[in-house]
């Protein structure tokens, strides 16, 4: 399916474009506008590499799934993706290795936004996000080739909210609805953690 949404805006003051922002119709066009060595410059006095001002920020958005790539570091660089209902989103923070023109994931975060008082998400709906939202997240391996360490373990995070608050509920009724949220917020975790992100990546 095609892109709503397609753009990659490139800052190089180096460069004699120094700024560059493209909408894109296949994702083959990344590899041609960024470049992650332009992060370095060459010191013909010191004879070693220096940092440079390189940014670059990637904005995709298809079926109900966003995917966002910012990178405003030497080094490192954060990927986004969600639905754009807002209630599954997966966080990571990547390191550029210069030597084998790789990133490495150092931190992956995984948050589903949930109504708690109304009923656990079932096992379909949650895979079927997740796999939306995994699927964007690939997207990176357009940039460099992604390399996940072995310890790294995802953090997944429930956020509960309630959309019929009443706010004339009785204490026992309180207490009877914050033990099927709490329910339904493990049930959640468990399925977030079933679906082994890692093993997808």
């Amino acid at each position: 399916m095609a892109f709503s949404v397609a753009r990659v805006e490139v800052r190089d003051p180096e460069s004699a474009t120094p700024y560059v922002s493209k909408d894109i119709t296949d994702l083959s066009e990344i590899k041609g506008l960024i470049n992650m060595n332009r992060s370095y410059t060459k010191n013909p006095d010191a004879k070693r590499l220096l940092l440079t001002a390189y940014e670059y920020n990637i904005k995709l958005v298809r079926n109900g799934y966003e995917f966002t790539a910012e990178y405003t570091s030497p080094s490192e660089m954060e990927v986004f993706t969600r639905t754009t209902e807002n209630d599954l989103f997966i966080g990571a923070k990547l390191t550029y290795k210069r030597a084998t023109g790789e990133l490495h994931v150092k931190r992956l975060n995984v948050t589903f936004n949930m109504d708690v008082y109304t009923e656990a998400p079932s096992d379909a709906e949650v895979a079927r996000k997740m796999a939306g939202a995994l699927a964007m997240f690939r997207i990176v391996r357009e940039i460099a080739p992604l390399v996940v360490g072995e310890k790294l373990k995802p953090s997944y995070t429930v956020v509960g909210h309630d959309t019929n608050y009443d706010f004339h509920r009785d204490s026992k009724t309180l207490k009877e609805k914050a033990k099927k949220s709490a329910a339904y917020k493990a049930a959640a975790m468990e399925q977030l953690a079933d679906f082994n992100l890692l093993a997808r990546l």
